[in-house]
């Protein structure tokens, strides 16, 4: 997880760069470390040329990633078109393992100075690049809150105008799956990855190998002083050199006191170490992954006789992203034994690491590590894993903040796609092991209600930071498993439904398709709960709200007058879900023209949300927003205007320019304005916030050929309030 300039980066790499920059999130070097002084001076070449400009041209033939739309690029002195660098760091052989991260965060540290912003992205996958950059935007371009394209649109075009930052990618798939998360080309960018296609993109390819004989020996005498400079020798050339076998043998003889000669017996023993001798079989493994193999196989072994605990967190940690995780205390002895890493406050394994415990784990020990690692998320997401750090906050409230969550997805979406492969679709359970040769318990039923849980807040922070697909997939497939499990009627299937039909609603433009799976949930929960019960009260809500988006008000106001009748009767005017209910039916009314009632019904709403919730409140905003809609039709045009300014001020400030609560108020002031005879400056704002290519436009007809560069999440709130916007051209 990522720190922003008021979190220290912490260990020895806070002293190593006094210099850092203030808008810093590296992580410190690993300790035991090797100097490498030959990679980090050509490291250095390539970003930082003898000219000093710390800039160069791509390649010759560079396909380069594309420019950001709306973003001039200039120097600090002024000049356009300055170009920036990508170096990519690739390994020489295999697949990993080589230290290409340990020589990124060991060069930022030792050129802070020369940067006024350094970032470190994990970019294993698309989201997980934009989730570290939206902390980014955060400092240096606010407000990070909003659809996270419009955000990173600022960054970049903030970055865009300057070339003293330095960002590192590590764990690049493709550099072409980046998408949002590819930067301007003014600064420079450190990509760590395995992909052959990233050399055309780059200005320059380092491959990182192995170790030298001299740092091996180094590193392993750093790591446990005993090791003779003989010892070190044979144990060095036994493992090739390889820097994560080297790395992981010198903490495992430093945590165990156990000599050379006696640690290479017992790595000789492990099946994979010599070289397969049948020919008939699949090709075997590159003679250093198997013996990176067996240095993890028995490392793991050493810390299961002595930590059965341990053990089990370790396997369960093998099925989750390769993302830090705050478990400081209880993670200890793994990174004693060199199988995790200390990270800023947390943990984290190693992919290969990861990769090659899971390959060795029998039938019965993966059900045991999936069900681990479902106990793990259950326990970050609800703040019940026993390690409070700064790191992602505690119990309760804080553990539904925004990096967690984004933390949590990662891990979701990791668990799930090794689950299908390991199990199939079920879940881990007692049910999925042949055999009772393991100590292995089934999840508790409160585990799974709390993975449920998690998943479903999760689901809600994508849908509400502007990730309505990535929302919708995961809350689907889970809701489709769920299914089969608890059955449809289980009130987490049921939530799980109703959270998927408001992503739809909003966010895919299917409402469609949203009013059918309410309409089941609702029929559902009238069956199991009864009508009067809060969850379907919420659902017949919900319910008639997207009724209203179809463009049936007249069911929507009965669907919405019953059930804030029944909410208010049950749990009081001031209760959240009833205020939902009002605003809903106020929103209705002023569709149908009943103006007067609205003003009075939303009035009071935002009355109530005002004293309950306060006025910096998102929900306080939208109803005053439409309340202010009310007033103009009731020709109060002025008082329309003065509210419809102070929510648009306090939209564009806390949500961004992109926000639907922006875009609506945006769009009333114009038309406030117009009905104020101040159509022109009504238009003038409504093109400045929103910008008129975000529609084709031809007299008075909408086209379906909208020109590229707007975000599509713009384009479809426009084309739901064409009315309103044909009414502003045609003069209010």
């Amino acid at each position: 997880m990522s720190r922003t300039r008021s979190e220290p980066a912490g260990g020895a790499g806070a002293a190593a760069c006094p210099d850092r920059p203030r808008v810093w999130n590296v992580p410190c070097p690993a300790l035991p470390v090797v100097s490498r002084e030959d990679l980090l001076d050509r490291l250095h070449r390539v970003l930082r040329p003898a000219d000093g400009a710390g800039r160069r041209p791509a390649a010759a033939g560079s396909e380069r990633w594309p420019p950001v739309a709306g973003s001039e690029r200039r120097d600090p002195a002024g000049r356009a078109g300055a170009r920036g660098v990508v170096l990519v760091l690739v390994p020489a052989q295999g697949r990993g393992g080589v230290g290409r991260a340990h020589l990124a965060a060991a060069y930022a540290h030792r050129h802070a100075g020369s940067y006024g912003l350094v970032w470190w992205v994990d970019a294993r996958t698309p989201a997980g690049a934009e989730s570290c950059l939206l902390d980014l935007a955060a400092v240096v371009a606010p407000p990070a809150a909003g659809p996270r394209a419009a955000v990173l649109r600022r960054l970049w075009a903030e970055l865009g105008q300057r070339s003293d930052w330095l960002l590192i990618y590590d764990n690049v798939a493709s550099p072409r799956d980046l998408g949002l998360a590819a930067p301007p080309d003014t600064g420079q960018v450190i990509m760590i990855t395995a992909g052959p296609g990233a050399a055309r993109l780059a200005s320059g390819v380092l491959p990182v190998d192995v170790f030298s004989r001299a740092e091996s020996v180094q590193l392993l005498h750093r790591c446990d002083e005993r090791i003779t400079a003989a010892d070190a020798d044979l144990l060095a050339a036994a493992l090739g050199d390889h820097p994560l076998a080297v790395t992981q043998a010198g903490r495992f003889l430093a945590a165990t006191g156990m000599s050379v000669p006696a640690y290479l017996r017992l790595l000789t023993q492990h099946p994979g170490w010599s070289e397969p001798d049948d020919g008939d079989g699949p090709a075997p493994a590159p003679e250093s992954e198997r013996r990176l193999a067996a240095v993890v196989s028995t490392s793991r072994d050493a810390l299961a006789a002595g930590s059965p605990t341990g053990a089990r967190l370790l396997d369960g940690l093998a099925f989750l992203a390769a993302a830090p995780l705050p478990l400081t205390t209880s993670a200890r002895e793994l990174v004693r034994f060199g199988l995790a890493e200390a990270c800023g406050g947390a943990v984290r394994m190693h992919p290969l690491v990861q990769e090659l415990l899971r390959a060795g784990m029998s039938r019965e020990r993966r059900a045991a590590a999936l069900c681990q690692a479902r106990h793990l998320v259950a326990a970050l997401g609800t703040g019940n894993s026993g390690d409070r750090t700064d790191a992602v906050g505690g119990a309760g409230e804080d553990a539904a903040d925004p990096p967690l969550l984004a933390v949590l997805e990662q891990h979701l979406r990791t668990l799930a796609g090794l689950a299908d492969r390991h199990v199939g679709s079920r879940h881990a359970s007692s049910r999925d092991v042949g055999s009772r040769d393991v100590d292995l318990d089934p999840p508790s039923d409160q585990d799974e209600a709390a993975f449920r849980a998690v998943t479903l807040r999760v689901a809600r922070y994508l849908w509400t930071s502007g990730r309505h697909g990535s929302g919708r997939q995961l809350v689907r497939r889970e809701r489709l498993r769920w299914v089969e499990r608890l059955g449809p009627d289980h009130r987490d299937v049921l939530a799980a439904a109703e959270l998927e039909a408001s992503i739809l609603a909003d966010g895919c433009d299917d409402p469609a398709a949203a009013r059918e799976l309410l309409a089941d949930v609702h029929r559902r929960r009238v069956l199991t709960s009864g009508e009067r019960h809060r969850d379907t009260l919420r659902t017949a809500s919900a319910l008639a709200r997207v009724c209203g988006e179809l463009g049936d008000e007249t069911e929507s106001a009965r669907l919405f007058e019953g059930t804030l009748g029944h909410q208010r009767a049950l749990f009081g005017a001031d209760d959240r879900d009833a205020l939902r209910s009002a605003d809903g039916l106020g929103e209705v009314l002023v569709r149908l023209g009943e103006y007067e009632p609205a003003r009075d019904l939303l009035g009071d709403t935002w009355s109530r949300r005002e004293r309950m919730a306060g006025a910096g409140d998102a929900d306080t905003w939208w109803t005053a927003a439409v309340l202010g809609v009310a007033l103009r039709g009731l020709g109060q045009a002025r008082q329309a205007r003065v509210l419809h300014e102070r929510v648009l001020t306090a939209a564009r400030e806390r949500l961004g320019d992109e926000h639907p609560l922006t875009l609506y108020a945006v769009l009333h002031l114009a038309l406030d304005l117009a009905a104020l005879e101040e159509t022109d400056a009504g238009r003038d704002l409504f093109t400045e916030v929103i910008g008129w290519d975000v529609f084709g436009w031809s007299g008075d007809r909408w086209s379906g050929d909208l020109p590229p560069g707007p975000q599509a999440s713009v384009i479809r709130w426009a084309g739901r309030h064409r009315a309103d916007i044909t009414a502003l051209w045609a003069g209010g």
